[in-house]
């Protein structure tokens, strides 16, 4: 196909393909919106994995933006506001490839998951960003033997329900094999135990604008910290003001920073 991801192997290079993520999104939002036309409809062998996707995603900052809640975006810190920023560039720049499919491959990507006989309607850009937030949320790394490694990943049923945890001994592992994937428990897992995997080591700013959660630290520990082990803080205005105060030599430090591209996100954890 014209507009799937590039495979090692491939004898042809594909014309214009699209990304993973682009892609996933997309023919999500194509079931979203033709589903909301026709609730009842058989429109795909895949339709009870699909329900069982989120409704929507009221929490993640790219929603408010879609929304226009201006109170609750001025409401991030520094931090959350400059990542949002980048996670909805992104965002827009898949909206622009995917809103300019021509009918032909709107149909052709359908195909790949409806039964004989459905048509899917276009999905609005609502439709497009909760595929895509789904796939933001519930994919998993998989060796598809795609050409451009950030395209290796896929949707996984099941799997997809577990959430994070930032408790190493919690976690869950995910094995691969040529099969498919596995999940295995570190420990001795009760009827009605929670199965946890990590999203990665990444603090609550994150957390927030990318899956529309964050860590929170328990009220009455006292000193123990018992919230997010990956809280960071922004340093950049502390930096900035020492070098500001060194003159000369800190202006040749700043240009340093900037020359080597380590200006403009400096953290501590």
């Amino acid at each position: 196909m014209p507009w799937a991801p590039q495979r090692q192997g491939d004898a042809l290079a594909h014309a214009w393909p699209l990304t993973t993520h682009q892609l996933l999104a997309y023919v999500l939002a194509q079931w979203r919106a033709t589903r909301a036309q026709s609730p009842t409809a058989h429109l795909s062998d895949r339709d009870a994995f699909l329900a069982s996707m989120p409704s929507d995603f009221p929490t993640v900052p790219l929603t408010w933006a879609l929304e226009g809640d201006t109170q609750l975006l001025k409401a991030l810190p520094p931090l959350a506001a400059r990542l949002h920023e980048k996670v909805q560039a992104r965002f827009e720049e898949d909206w622009c490839r995917l809103e300019a499919l021509n009918d032909a491959t709107h149909a052709s990507i359908w195909a790949s998951i409806a039964s004989p006989g459905t048509e899917a309607l276009r999905p609005s850009k609502a439709d497009v960003l909760w595929g895509w937030l789904c796939v933001n949320s519930r994919c998993v790394y998989m060796d598809l033997r795609y050409v451009r490694h950030e395209d290796n990943f896929t949707l996984a049923p099941l799997l997809d329900m577990a959430n994070h945890t930032s408790a190493a001994g919690q976690e869950c592992k995910v094995r691969f094999s040529e099969e498919g994937m596995e999940l295995c428990a570190q420990r001795a897992l009760r009827e009605g135990d929670e199965v946890c995997i990590t999203y990665g080591p990444h603090a609550n700013a994150t957390l927030l604008v990318e899956y529309g959660f964050l860590i929170a630290h328990q009220e009455g520990t006292g000193d123990v910290w018992d919230g997010n082990p990956h809280a960071e803080l922004v340093v950049d205005n502390a930096i900035a003001e020492r070098f500001r105060a060194e003159g000369d030599m800190g202006a040749w430090k700043m240009q340093r920073l900037e020359e080597e591209g380590y200006s403009g996100y400096a953290t501590t954890r």
